[in-house]
């Protein structure tokens, strides 16, 4: 393998993360790239879902807020990126574990709890630095988070939105079943 190649780099990286591995990055570059292919993805998947249609995707300033603004009918918006992971998926492949299915499969509740420590986070964040985040987009790559899980997972919740954080999104990887990354609204609107 020649270790300069940056497709060989990202193939091992995503090897030797296993659990989630659209994601797995090993420095800013990587993360730059991921985070891109998200936005890009997301503005598919919101003109698909909810016939919404950004007039441009622009990267925010370099390690500062927020990570992206979209442009949509005349206002900038400011997007902030998360990503939803089972992480004790990825800390028992650290030590070669092999995992079980109910290690990996997400309750109601635990799926409930992980939502809502993401965006208290970035909430938290937010009100700390005296900023509001227009949109949270949460990105997974979780193998049992299906589109069809998500559909009835997302439906099920009953998220009080932060002041800080006026709409909240959950982008899944690509799903065979419908065709593209699959996003679910969990509250607010990017059209309000």
């Amino acid at each position: 393998m020649n270790e300069a190649d940056p497709l060989d780099e990202w193939v091992s990286l995503r090897v030797a993360r296993r659990h989630g591995s659209a994601f797995a990055r090993r420095n800013a570059e990587h993360k730059a790239i991921i985070e891109r292919a998200v936005m890009l993805e997301w503005q598919g998947s919101m003109h698909r879902a909810f016939s919404i249609a950004f007039q441009a995707v622009e990267r925010g300033p370099d390690n500062a807020f927020p990570d992206f603004f979209v442009r949509i009918n005349e206002a900038k918006l400011s997007v902030e990126l998360t990503e939803l992971l089972h992480s004790e998926g990825i800390v028992r492949r650290a030590y070669n574990a092999k995992l079980t299915f109910e290690e990996t499969w997400w309750t109601n509740d635990h799926f409930k709890a992980r939502v809502i420590e993401a965006i208290k986070k970035k909430a938290d964040n937010a009100y700390k630095r005296g900023q509001h985040i227009d949109v949270l987009l949460l990105h997974t790559d979780e193998p049992w988070l299906t589109s069809a899980r998500l559909d009835e997972m997302c439906s099920a919740l009953a998220l009080e939105p932060p002041s800080v954080i006026r709409s909240a999104y959950l982008l899944k990887t690509y799903c065979p079943d419908v065709g593209y990354w699959p996003v679910h609204r969990l509250f607010g609107s990017v059209g309000d």
